[in-house]
This record gives C-alpha cells, sequence and structure tokens, in this order.
C-alpha cells in the first residue's frame, strides 16, 4: 500500500482495472490486493463496495482466516459506511447547489427587468421635464 501513495489518478485506475481482470482467476493474492486497492484514497463509493464484496467472498472460502481478517473487514465496512455519507452530503450540496444557482439566475433576471424600468422611469422624468420647460417658455 506503501507504493499507491502519491500515485496518480489514471496510473490507480490502470492497477485497479487490471486487477479487476485477475479476480477472476480466483487468486487468494489477487483477491488481497483489490482489497487493499479498495482502501485506496483515491477509490470511489462503487470500489470500497466492491472491495467489501470481494472480502467477504474470500472470507466464506477462508474461514479460518475471519480471525484474522477481524481488523481489515471492519476497516472495510468503516470506510465503507463513511462513503455513503459523503456521497450523501455531496448529493445534499450539489442539490443546494443548484437551487442557488437557479435563486441567483431568477434574481439577477429581475435585476436585469428593474434595471430597465428604472431606465424607463428616467426617461419618462426627462420628458415630463422637458414638457414642463416647454410650457413654462410659452
Amino acid at each position: 500500500m506503501n507504493e499507491m501513495q502519491g500515485i496518480r489518478r489514471d496510473d490507480f485506475e490502470a492497477r485497479v482495472r487490471r486487477a479487476e481482470k485477475k479476480l477472476a482467476n480466483g487468486n487468494d493474492l489477487d483477491q488481497l490486493h483489490f482489497v487493499c486497492l479498495s482502501l485506496n484514497e483515491k477509490a470511489d463509493y462503487e470500489l470500497v463496495k466492491k472491495g467489501g464484496e470481494v472480502l467477504a467472498e474470500y472470507l466464506e472460502r477462508h474461514p479460518d482466516a475471519r480471525q484474522d481478517m477481524l481488523g481489515l473487514s471492519a476497516l472495510v465496512k468503516r470506510l465503507g459506511s463513511a462513503e455513503i455519507c459523503s456521497q450523501s452530503t455531496r448529493k445534499k450540496l450539489v442539490d443546494e447547489k443548484n437551487k442557488l444557482e437557479k435563486k441567483v439566475d431568477s434574481l439577477t433576471n429581475s435585476l436585469e427587468q428593474e434595471q430597465v424600468r428604472a431606465q424607463d422611469l428616467k426617461s419618462q422624468i426627462e420628458q415630463l421635464k422637458n414638457i414642463e420647460n416647454i410650457i413654462k417658455d410659452r
């Protein structure tokens, strides 16, 4: 996992694709490698979820390793829960951002309309002043 620190996103995604292809072999080390990849900070929710599933499959095939893997299993579950919470928060923030953008657009349109109206009123006032001056001059 130390080799994964500072890795670029595209390199990380390439490693994930290679690891996913190797999963079909059912090799224990390939499965555990995939689980470790799923714990990387660049892993999205789907990868974390799949890592948890792969770990669960591994533990089903190796019940004797269950005790040794309790910490890893708990970490995967906690990370999955944190990702779900993060996704939910992100969705709420995006929804709120969209609402605020619509409100800003609406207020911008209202402001533009009010500016046009103010300009029209200024123009009418100028016309009335001109009419008043014409009447005074007569």
